[in-house]
C-alpha cells in the first residue's frame, strides 16, 4: 500500500533545532521533510520552488513582522499550510498570524505528539491551535472582546504611532519619521489614550506590547 506523505518544510534559524525536528518527523511513514532552512527569505524561496504541504516556521518576531513573514510564504506558495512555532504568543500576536494566513500555532514547549497532530491536522485543511493558545484566543475574542474592539478602533496612522511609541521613539523622532509636526503626534497620542482608556505613555506602551503592536523582537 502506497502511503501519501505530507511534504514538510522546516524553517528555523537554529540548525540544531532543524536537524532534531527533521530526524523526529522522518520516523513517521506519512511525513517527508523535503527541505529545511532559516526563516525569512530563504524559507520563502524554498516554498516557492517546492510547494510543500506544510511549512513549520519558527517566529521569534513581533506580531507585525510575523504577519509579513507568513504573508510572504502564502504569496510564494498559496497551497502550503503554515504552522507557527512561537515562545509565548499574546492574543494580538495570534490574531495577526491567523489573519495573515497561518493554519496552526504551537508554543515551543509543545510535545512531539502535539507537533505530529498539528501537522496532520493542517494537512487536511483544518486549523490547529495548542490548548493554551486556543484558551488565549477565546479570552481575547470572547471574554475580553472590549480591548480587541479598542484596537480595531485605532486608525492606521494611530497604530503606526503607537508602534513607534512602544519601540521607545520620542515625539520628535516619530514626527520626523512620518513627516508631520510634533504637535500632530501629540494630538494623535492624546486621541489614542482616550480611545484605549490609557492615562500615560507607559500604559500605551504596555497595551501595545500586550497586543503585539510593536516592532521589537521578544527575547527567546
Amino acid at each position: 500500500m502506497i502511503v501519501m506523505k505530507i511534504r514538510v518544510l522546516l524553517a528555523d534559524s537554529r540548525r540544531l533545532i532543524r536537524e532534531g525536528m527533521g530526524a523526529l518527523l522522518e520516523r513517521f511513514a506519512d511525513i517527508k521533510v523535503i527541505a529545511s532552512s532559516e526563516e525569512g527569505q530563504a524559507a520563502i524561496k524554498l516554498a516557492e520552488a517546492l510547494s510543500p504541504d506544510v511549512a513549520l516556521v519558527n517566529l521569534a518576531l513581533s506580531a507585525h513582522a510575523a504577519r509579513s513573514s507568513i504573508e510572504g510564504l502564502r504569496a510564494a506558495s498559496p497551497r502550503t499550510r503554515i504552522i507557527a512555532l512561537t515562545l509565548s504568543p499574546t492574543t494580538g500576536f495570534i490574531r495577526e498570524i491567523l489573519s495573515a494566513g497561518a493554519s496552526g500555532c504551537l508554543t515551543k514547549d509543545c510535545t512531539s505528539d502535539e507537533l505530529l497532530i498539528a501537522i496532520r491536522t493542517v494537512a487536511i485543511h483544518k486549523v490547529y491551535l495548542s490548548p493554551q493558545i486556543a484558551e488565549a484566543v477565546v479570552s481575547g475574542y470572547v471574554l475580553q472582546d472590549k480591548p480587541a474592539s479598542r484596537t480595531a478602533a485605532l486608525s492606521a496612522r494611530e497604530k503606526q504611532i503607537l508602534r513607534q511609541i512602544a519601540d521607545g521613539e520620542s515625539t520628535k523622532q516619530i514626527a520626523a519619521a512620518i513627516g508631520v509636526s510634533a504637535k500632530t503626534v501629540e494630538t494623535h497620542r492624546r486621541r489614542m489614550m482616550k480611545k484605549l482608556g490609557a492615562h500615560s505613555v507607559a500604559e500605551l506602551t504596555k497595551y501595545a506590547l500586550r497586543e503585539g503592536i510593536t516592532s521589537l523582537e521578544p527575547h527567546v
